[in-house]
Order: C-alpha cells, then structure tokens, then sequence
C-alpha cells in the first residue's frame, strides 16, 4: 500500500473592496473631480479611486479605440487600528 499525503491549499481571503458603484472622485490635492470607482486594501485601509470616466463600471474612454487602462490615486485611509468596541 503507498503513502497516501494530505495537501491543503492555503487560501488568503480577498483584502481588496472594490466599492459596487461608480462615484465623484476627488483628488486630494482639489485640482481635479471625475467619476470612478473606490477601491478599499482591507489590510491597511488605504482607499484607491480608479477612474472611470463615466458612469459604467470599468474605464471608458470614447476618444480612443485602445481600452483604456484606469491608474489608481491614493484617496487617503481608514484607520482600522482605532475601531474598538465600547466597555
């Protein structure tokens, strides 16, 4: 009879949400608003806008016949450290 050896997949859990809906983005600095998705790292609570344009869910840029590809702006961050539940 041959060695029968167990495997197990270790399998991180997602640590992106990506927010369903597009929304105003604005950029930190105030120079610049479009729309966009949200993007928040669960790990460290960094939040990432990726613009979109318009109002669909992924880039769209109808000036172009190339897909355009979204670059992320740093939105700023949720401080999870601080969530603590009342005594």
């Amino acid at each position: 009879m041959q060695n029968a050896s167990l495997v197990a997949a270790q399998v991180e859990p997602p640590h992106l949400y990506i927010e369903p809906l597009t929304t105003t983005l604005r950029k930190p600095d105030g120079t610049g608003q479009m729309e966009g998705k949200v993007v928040i790292d669960l790990r460290n609570g960094d939040i990432w806008g990726f613009p979109t344009l318009t109002s669909a869910p992924y880039p769209v840029d109808t000036t172009n016949t190339k897909p355009p590809v979204s670059e992320p702006m740093y939105l700023g961050r949720f401080d999870f450290t601080k969530m603590q539940r009342p005594k």
